[in-house]
């Protein structure tokens, strides 16, 4: 099953390739080690991961979905997300 959401943000899949994922929850959620700069969490990631968390984790949880965007580029406006 696919689950899609909008164009990816700057501080998630912009940065990680992973839909709705930043670069805290890609190593503290999913356990993938990388170089990518630790942030403040994305309000999306945060959302989507409770969910996810709910679902049994995330190797359960992508072993049945699929999560993208409908957009995939990552679209700004002065420095800011940027939705279409």
């Amino acid at each position: 099953m696919a689950v899609l959401g909008i164009n990816p943000g700057r501080l998630g899949m912009g940065l990680t390739g992973v839909a709705f994922t930043d670069p805290t929850a890609l190593t503290d959620l999913c356990g993938i080690e990388h170089d990518l700069p630790r942030q403040r969490p994305e309000t999306s990631t945060q959302f989507v991961y409770k969910v996810i968390a709910a679902m049994g984790g995330p190797a359960t949880f992508y072993q049945h979905f699929y999560v993208g965007s409908l957009d995939p580029l990552v679209l700004l406006k002065n420095g800011l997300n940027y939705n279409y």
